[in-house]
């Protein structure tokens, strides 16, 4: 009972300075005239509550070390979409039944669905009215496999040459979970993530 309650506390503590860190830097950004750098705050922030919300999850759940996917997609999806306000309506489909996932492994995959649903807000549905946001996360006989896609204009021929600091930063995630990725442009934007428990 003693290890539980210091484990509960720890996730506690962890998630109110993370939060600290991301107040810091939303008044940091508020202070800055460079649009770009601004923008730099501010993602740097997103990926910040995307970590929070993991051990918040731990905090409130009996099970300390695990996580409930679904609850966390719904949690994380809907913070992102009161940030970035796409013009047009979106419809969000989620589908992660019964997937729970230890923490080593929520995090990463936590910051991977953080940079990819971002980057639908920003980009897939500026002229795409209604758009369509999906997500899948299902686990199979020893894996895991992620699916997200949206019904936007498709990512740029030469978007392999141009990679953002995101898609570098899902791709050595998707790395660190033992994983491949795969993107499918043949309708929208689809991407497919095969990874494993880590550890």
């Amino acid at each position: 009972e003693e290890k539980d309650y210091l484990l509960k506390e720890l996730n506690h503590r962890v998630k109110n300075n993370l939060q600290i860190v991301s107040s810091i830097l939303s008044m940091q950004s508020r202070k800055l005239i460079d649009k770009e750098a601004q923008e730099a705050v501010d993602e740097g922030r997103s990926r910040i509550r995307t970590m929070s919300l993991i051990h918040e999850k731990l905090y409130n759940n009996d099970k300390l070390s695990r996580v409930n996917m679904k609850e966390y997609i719904d949690e994380l999806s809907e913070y992102l979409f009161s940030s970035y306000r796409p013009e047009h309506a979106v419809e969000q489909k989620i589908k992660a039944d019964n997937v729970i996932l230890d923490i080593d492994t929520a995090i990463p995959l936590g910051l991977i669905l953080n940079e990819l649903i971002t980057n639908s807000l920003k980009y897939a549905f500026r002229n795409v009215d209604p758009g369509l946001l999906e997500i899948e996360l299902v686990e199979n006989s020893k894996d895991f496999t992620l699916t997200l896609s949206d019904n936007g204009p498709g990512l740029p021929i030469d978007y392999s040459s141009k990679k953002s600091m995101g898609m570098r930063l899902v791709k050595t995630l998707t790395d660190q979970l033992g994983g491949s990725l795969n993107i499918d442009r043949s309708s929208g934007t689809k991407y497919i993530i095969n990874f494993q428990l880590v550890g």
